[in-house]
């Protein structure tokens, strides 16, 4: 079992509902999303041929391979904002909840009854970039900190003792920060 492929499963189902209210709605679009993602990511590894459209833009126009891969995650991200417009707009329209989600209000400064200049483009490509760079940090971090934390058992020991100590079976609640500095300090 991949540990880091299985946190980053669940970081993106986290991530999914912070910023769109609700759970993915099924296994295959939760494989689109991850893909959308994988691609967004070679996209804008120096390392890779996204850059090299950075560098040179005219390379879209001579049929470089890459090209493929940009119209895949354009085609992507397209399909999944359009989805959560239809999802959203009717919201809007009825001005259904006041702590709605972030597509939520951003849709609605775009589309409600007192909408600022912005456009849909001006919603997808931050809500995007966000949910990306936060589902990618998160999960890359924690990867990193589980895979160090193994060849530390000792560490494994006194933060088990402690979470148990406090939490007592229940689940963890913000609050509950300030009563493990182990933990925290580990972290």
């Amino acid at each position: 079992v991949n540990v880091c492929e299985k946190m980053e499963d669940a970081i993106i189902n986290i991530t999914y509902i912070i910023t769109f209210g609700k759970e993915i709605p099924s296994v295959e679009e939760a494989k689109q999303i991850k893909r959308i993602k994988d691609v967004s990511i070679e996209l804008t590894d120096p390392d890779v041929p996204g850059m090299l459209i950075d560098l040179f833009p005219w390379l879209r126009y001579f049929g470089h391979p890459f090209v493929g891969q940009l119209n895949e995650f354009m085609k992507g991200t397209r399909y999944w904002f359009n989805k959560w417009k239809t999802d959203e707009l009717p919201n809007i329209k009825d001005n259904a909840y006041e702590d709605g989600n972030l597509v939520y209000k951003l849709l609605k400064q775009v589309h409600g009854s007192n909408p600022l200049n912005l456009t849909d483009l001006h919603v997808l490509y931050p809500v995007w970039q966000m949910f990306f760079a936060g589902v990618t940090t998160t999960s890359e971090t924690l990867c990193s900190f589980f895979n160090i934390l193994v060849h530390y058992p000792n560490v494994q020991s006194k933060l088990h003792k402690e979470i148990d100590e406090i939490l007592k079976g229940e689940q963890v609640k913000v609050s509950d920060r300030n009563d493990m500095p182990y933990t925290q300090a580990t972290i």
